[in-house]
Parts: structure tokens; C-alpha cells; sequence
């Protein structure tokens, strides 16, 4: 019984190693795409403190 259970182990982890290798070799990393990355602009010029809540930024003349 014991060679039975070390056989069926010794075979799973043989099927688990081939399909591991045939998925390596076909797959790829996928790649990095910069149109989805986070935007940052700034640091923007404080002209004025409307309330102590809210600045009056200085914008760029394009927005």
C-alpha cells in the first residue's frame, strides 16, 4: 500500500512538473503600459488663501 501511495506522488508531482514546464514555455510577462499610469502635475503656485480651507492656485496657461 505504501509503494502504491509513493508511486501515485511521485507520478502527480511528474504531470505537476511537465504541465509547469509547457506553461513556461509559452508564457510571457506582460508588459507595461504607460497609458494607464497614475498622472501627476504639480507643484502648483499658492497665489492666495481664499479660506482656511482653500488656496488660490497658480495654473499653468494651457487648463
Amino acid at each position: 500500500m505504501k509503494d502504491l501511495e509513493t508511486e501515485c506522488s511521485a507520478t502527480l508531482q511528474q504531470a505537476a512538473d511537465d504541465m509547469a514546464h509547457y506553461y513556461d514555455r509559452t508564457h510571457a510577462e506582460a508588459p507595461e503600459y504607460k497609458k494607464l499610469d497614475d498622472k501627476w502635475f504639480g507643484p502648483f503656485k499658492i497665489t492666495k488663501r481664499v479660506n482656511p480651507n482653500a488656496v488660490e492656485l497658480e495654473l499653468p496657461t494651457l487648463w
